[in-house]
Order: structure tokens, then C-alpha cells, then sequence
């Protein structure tokens, strides 16, 4: 799952599950795709975060001194207890479930203002599109029109109210 981790400059990040570990990390691309990384969703409802269709995320303490937690994806739903997991037998430390709720950034009414703007200009340039493409389809149209009288087809004239046929021949 791709992460803003700065806006100005933007710069994103890889958030992924270590697949030796099942600690969910991040780092650039490169790191991650040597790991898990997805997929990734979220529930409809709650905006929970899922990971491979499922919530299994829990925070696991790595220091009683300094009060460090870090989270976890407990994939096979054992407790983190296989090869190399914190949950193994003899490294057992204090585990707890948890949720992961999506958080989306603020939108400053600047950024609403902004988006705003380039949605009416690119509006805007398709209109005036269209409106040259129909111009050039009508003046197509015109020319074939004209160039049909011309090759002995015939062309209309209005007398009385009447139309007129004249046929033309290129004898």
C-alpha cells in the first residue's frame, strides 16, 4: 500500500508486512517488494484497513523500558508463534488485537479551492474540444455538400416557396 509521507514535497512510502517477521513496516518500493504487500483494503462501513481480506493487525510490546509497541499482522491467526515471530515460545511478549481505522488527511478549503479550479479548466478544455471537432465535422459536411453540385448532383433552389431541382452534367 502506497503512503504520503510529505506533502510538500510529496514523497510516498511502501507499507508492507515483513514475511519473516509479520511486522508490518514501510520503506521505498524496493524494500517492500521483498515482502508482502497486499492486498490491502479496507471495510466498507468503518473504513477499517484490511490485509489479505481479513483484520488481523496486533501491536506487540518490544520494550517494557521504553513503552515501544509495534504492529504486527498475525497471518496465520496463531499468536505470532511461528519460526522467527515474536509469539514463539521462550520470546513471548505482551500482545494485544487491535483495529487499524483508514484516516484520510484534511482538506483545507485552499486544497477544495485548488481542485476545484483544475476540474472547471479541464471542463473547460474539453468543451472547447468538442466545440472545434464538431466546427471541423460541420465544415466537412458543407464541403462535401458543395462539391456534390459541383460533380453534375443536383442543387436546390427555392422559387415560390417551391424547391427547384437543376441538375448540372460535367459534358
Amino acid at each position: 500500500m502506497v503512503s504520503t509521507i510529505s506533502e510538500d514535497p510529496p514523497f510516498l512510502n511502501w507499507i508492507y508486512v515483513d514475511s519473516k517477521t509479520s511486522e508490518v513496516k514501510y520503506g521505498v518500493r524496493e524494500q517492500a517488494e521483498k515482502h508482502l504487500t497486499g492486498p490491502w483494503d479496507c471495510t466498507t462501513q468503518d473504513r477499517r484497513v484490511t490485509f489479505e481480506g481479513w483484520e488481523g493487525f496486533t501491536i506487540v510490546k518490544e520494550d517494557d523500558d521504553k513503552d515501544l509497541w509495534a504492529l504486527y499482522f498475525d497471518r496465520e491467526d496463531d499468536g505470532l508463534s511461528g519460526e522467527g515471530q515474536v509469539g514463539q515460545e521462550g520470546a513471548r511478549k505482551r500482545m494485544l488485537q487491535v483495529l487499524v481505522e483508514r484516516v484520510e488527511r484534511v482538506r483545507t478549503r485552499e486544497m477544495a479551492e485548488e481542485e476545484r479550479a483544475e476540474t472547471l479548466e479541464k471542463i473547460k478544455k474539453k468543451r472547447e474540444k468538442e466545440e472545434k471537432e464538431r466546427a471541423e465535422k460541420e465544415q466537412g459536411e458543407k464541403k462535401n455538400e458543395d462539391d456534390e453540385g459541383k460533380n453534375g448532383l443536383n442543387t436546390g433552389v427555392h422559387v415560390n416557396g417551391h424547391t427547384k431541382l437543376e441538375y448540372t452534367s460535367d459534358d
